[in-house]
């Protein structure tokens, strides 16, 4: 049975289980991440730069280049992919490229990295990419989700400053803010937002000595962050509401975080992508994602605490474990009880945030864009203008592409 008291502990163990590194001698690992980046293809920033394409299909096919997804030239070819991997050297310049690609069926196809190489950030990830239930996808470059934001480096400012953010939005409690404020990139008209979600109980005093002492158990750590997800969906959900008015206002590009950016955050992308007509199992495929991005960091952070059992013999490490994590029982947490109080989520979306039909229809244009063909060599969107790019003149024949790097 859930106290108000031990429900009060989902909000701060969001937090906790970030920044805190304490030890237990318990043989605790982690489970490999159920959930890894798409695997048919996936573009990654390497460290010098180059860009690593990965595609489950070999083969030699013409890549286009561009700084924003609406500035690819499609009219020449960057260079080609070859093979499964190919490495794209560094192309210098900007800080991030989108690759464009044509299918067989002559649609095209972009891809960017999709985890923003950051030093002081291990969740900041692009949602872009991401499919519709109607051959949409989410527009990249628009809409971002992360971690806290306090732990920027000089380097990860600059590379923000090229990303054009116009909001920051922190679902983090007052407390959270000023233990661990924000640095932010210096970007004119840039708009910091920060809307706490987190629980009202009297008492937050020695709850992190309650988890050092052991007495919360694995079962009930885990069912604090059920029940939490639940509470998200129901008592809570007004709480998300000026999140999903800031979307509707098009403050993009935007990134929206937590502490880990996977709980507050996680739901936040739920409302979303749900809004934008993106399937459940997708929602959950990148919920998920953060298992895989925050992986080593876990890792390292379970191997500290077995070190430091010495000290401390009473922290059952497995109550962390759980803490430190997403799980499928999280998230279908909440989706039960959206279909227990509203029967589904279009219903529940409409009731407690106003997006109607109409107002979804809002947000799809904002946020995402049609299928685009390219025929006889000029680009057709789907949607007249839905890109807001020019069309281009017909594909160059006589430009030969840039050689580019096959991988191992």
């Amino acid at each position: 049975m859930f106290t108000r008291r031990k429900i009060q502990l989902l909000t701060i163990l969001l937090c906790f289980t970030t920044a805190f590194v304490v030890g237990c001698g318990e043989k605790i690992t982690l489970d490999a991440p159920e959930v890894t980046p798409d695997t048919r293809i996936n573009l990654i920033r390497q460290a010098d730069g180059d860009y690593l394409l990965r595609t489950n299909e070999g083969g030699v096919q013409p890549i286009f280049l561009g700084t924003r997804p609406t500035n690819i030239d499609w009219t020449k070819p960057y260079g080609e992919r070859q093979g499964k991997r190919t490495i794209i050297k560094n192309p210098g310049l900007a800080d991030r490229y989108f690759v464009g690609m044509l299918t067989e069926k002559g649609d095209t196809l972009i891809v960017s990295d999709q985890l923003i190489p950051l030093s002081g950030s291990n969740n900041f990830r692009d949602i872009g990419g991401i499919p519709t239930r109607d051959g949409r996808f989410v527009r990249w470059g628009q809409i971002y989700r992360s971690d806290r934001l306090s732990a920027l480096t000089k380097n990860d400012l600059k590379y923000l400053e090229s990303l054009g953010l116009q909001t920051v939005y922190d679902f983090r409690s007052e407390s959270e803010v000023e233990e661990d404020p924000n640095i932010l990139p210096n970007i004119e008209g840039l708009e910091y937002i920060n809307e706490p979600i987190y629980f009202d109980v009297e008492d937050t005093t020695h709850i992190k000595e309650r988890i050092l002492s052991g007495e919360i158990s694995e079962i009930e750590a885990s069912d604090i962050l059920v029940q939490g997800n639940r509470l998200f969906a129901t008592d809570m959900s007004q709480r998300f509401k000026p999140f999903i008015d800031c979307l509707l206002e098009g403050k993009g590009p935007i990134v929206y975080h937590c502490t880990s950016g996977k709980d507050r955050t996680g739901f936040a992308t739920l409302l979303l992508l749900s809004a934008i007509n993106v399937g459940r199992d997708t929602i959950i495929e990148d919920y998920l994602l953060s298992n895989y991005y925050r992986y080593e960091l876990n890792a390292n952070r379970l191997k500290k605490l077995r070190y430091a059992s010495i000290v401390k013999r009473n922290l059952n490490i497995s109550t962390i474990a759980p803490l430190m994590v997403v799980d499928r029982r999280y998230i279908n947490a909440a989706y039960d009880a959206i279909d227990e109080k509203y029967g589904s989520v279009e219903a529940f979306l409409e009731q407690e945030y106003g997006l109607t039909a109409e107002k979804r229809a809002e947000l799809v244009d904002l946020y995402t864009y049609g299928p685009a063909v390219v025929i006889d060599g000029e680009f057709v969107p789907a949607e007249e203008g839905d890109l807001e790019v020019e069309k281009p003149a017909k594909i160059d024949r006589t430009v030969k592409p840039t050689k580019i790097k096959e991988g191992e």
